[in-house]
């Protein structure tokens, strides 16, 4: 059975050109253990691939992507780790969303691409990437759950530290993709 599955390419401006947030799976994950790859994971049975990863992407990573639910995008919200706590503890992310007054900012996402797990893997997933760029005011930490380690680097510095970072084949075909790049704006 293949799942559905959502994964973020978030982006934040740099000195020069822009950075790629990569995180690092844990060492007895039951998928991709150790690797560096984008937030990300398996969609919930209620979601869809752009909610998963906008959910994975707060649960691991801490960045919100999230406006109230009168439609105004939010940047900073005050409760924000507690928030996370919550849904970190195995609350419903969506309803913790809808009772602090938010949604899931979905448009924030853009579809950059798609991959399906090859079929000798055990666990498939049907996984869309998006772009994203990290929200003003929000920095990202990881959840030390899924999550022991994260880094931002540009495209071309991912690509050469391939071997010390051990790239799954989507992160680094994006990483050449976006190494041809020289701006978010380009992007």
């Amino acid at each position: 059975m293949i799942h559905e599955a959502g994964s973020v390419i978030l982006l934040r401006p740099a000195a020069t050109g822009f950075e790629v947030l990569l995180v690092r799976r844990r060492k007895g994950a039951s998928f991709m253990a150790s690797a560096y790859v984008f937030p990300g994971g398996g969609a919930e049975p209620d979601e869809d691939s752009r909610t998963a990863a906008a959910r994975e992407l707060f649960e691991e990573a801490g960045v919100l992507l999230a406006r109230d639910i009168a439609g105004a995008e939010t940047l900073e919200a005050p409760s924000l780790a507690t928030l996370r706590r919550r849904i970190l503890d195995g609350q419903a992310a969506t309803a913790n969303l809808t009772d602090a007054g938010l949604a899931w900012s979905v448009d924030a996402l853009l579809p950059w691409s798609h991959w399906i797990t090859p079929s000798v893997e055990s666990r498939r997933f049907s996984a869309r990437f998006f772009i994203a760029e990290l929200p003003p005011g929000q920095s990202s930490s990881v959840d030390d759950i899924e999550i022991v380690e994260q880094a931002w680097v540009r495209p071309a510095d991912a690509i050469a530290r391939i071997g010390e970072l051990a790239l799954p084949p989507p992160q680094l075909r994006t990483f050449w993709e976006l190494a041809q790049l020289d701006s978010i704006a380009a992007v």
